[in-house]
């Protein structure tokens, strides 16, 4: 219900805000009591905005898409404030061997010699800017790992996954969400990808939580990724056995990964029978978790994410639904081989001593139940 004028003096009250928060965390290396909040404030500000972020939004409700406190501009995906080529000039620092005692992380290495605020002359934040940020704050040169700085790192993977989450997934959106997938998948998979990893299993369930939300809706791991999806699941199938990983976090964080990949993987990577089952196992291993009832619901999650991918027993002949009845007969096609192991994993979370698990078992089984 806002005026133009007021939208206009919000968004530039914003943009001096976001600006100088997010100024103050490239600017400083030391991790200082109280950084993490100054983090966790700039993504608050930066979700709250997020929508506007988009030209047209923007143009809708401030008359002039430059005044946005956000920028979502592809030719601008290096910087960190508007114009600033900030990374380009950091992965050029990293050429000369001029940061050799600076806070590192391959491919996204924030420069501190950004120079002075200026509260007249503040610019947008790049959100692609603000996620190599807050990608390079996470991971610090190893001479800098040390127990005073786990909970700040912890901190900052817990904002950065906040907002990845509240990154639209949609078409104008999807360049950028790719552009982020490049620079941190990579980084995410060194840390909870490594069989003799020194971090903490804190740091490896955020690492986990924050690859989680670079996903998005069809995404192909033969397009985006150098390690491929069936690597990938055995990672996962590691991390989440109680065998193999002691720390429930990371059990859980590893499930509910596997369930998002089963939600948004794309169609022609979900019809092949070898990653079904591939899914089902993540899925029966942390069902198998006896102690902890979120591991439990986490492996629950896996298959219904399945079945929902396949949703309620379709018949293209006589539907007529076009495209997407055939996607889900494909899928169902894919799936039905492995109903029997579905049901029965589902029936026995009914007798689950926690509510949550076997409410979901009860609608996973309300679904299967219209499958031939």
């Amino acid at each position: 219900n806002d005026g133009p004028g007021r939208a206009r003096k919000r968004a530039q009250a914003t943009r001096l805000a976001l600006s100088s928060l997010t100024w103050l965390v490239a600017k400083t290396r030391i991790r200082w009591s109280g950084k993490s909040e100054v983090v966790k404030a700039a993504v608050e500000l930066a979700n709250a905005w997020m929508p506007y972020a988009e030209s047209s939004k923007a143009k809708h409700l401030l008359g002039d898409p430059m005044l946005a406190p956000l920028s979502l501009q592809k030719e601008n995906e290096k910087d960190l404030f508007l114009w600033d080529s900030y990374f380009e000039q950091s992965e050029d620092d990293c050429v000369d061997g001029q940061r050799e005692d600076s806070d590192q992380g391959e491919g996204i290495e924030a420069s501190t010699n950004i120079g002075k605020f200026d509260e007249e002359s503040a610019s947008a934040v790049h959100i692609g800017g603000l996620c190599r940020l807050l990608l390079s704050q996470s991971f610090p040169t190893t001479a800098l790992y040390a127990d005073e700085i786990l909970p700040f790192r912890s901190g900052v993977l817990q904002s950065f996954e906040h907002l990845l989450k509240s990154l639209p997934d949609s078409s104008e959106w999807l360049f950028l969400r790719r552009s982020i997938f490049s620079f941190a998948a990579p980084r995410f998979l060194e840390v909870f990808g490594d069989h003799s990893t020194k971090e903490s299993p804190l740091i490896v369930a955020r690492t986990i939580n924050c690859f989680t939300a670079t996903l998005w809706t069809g995404v192909s791991f033969q397009n985006n990724l150098s390690s491929d999806i069936s690597a990938l699941m055995l990672i996962f199938l590691r991390q989440a056995d109680f065998v193999n990983q002691v720390a429930w976090t990371v059990r859980e964080a590893a499930a509910r990964a596997v369930s998002r990949l089963a939600e948004v993987t794309d169609l022609e990577t979900l019809k092949k029978h070898q990653f079904v089952s591939m899914f089902i196992d993540v899925a029966s291993v942390g069902m198998r978790d006896r102690k902890f009832w979120k591991v439990r619901y986490g492996g629950l999650l896996i298959v219904q994410s399945i079945v929902l991918r396949a949703g309620v027993g379709v018949n293209v002949g006589t539907s007529g639904a076009g495209d997407i009845a055939n996607e889900k007969q494909l899928l169902l096609e894919s799936i039905l081989p492995h109903k029997e192991t579905i049901q029965e994993l589902a029936k026995k979370s009914l007798n689950d001593p926690e509510p949550k698990v076997t409410e979901l078992a009860t609608k996973i089984l309300s679904v299967l139940s219209t499958w031939p």
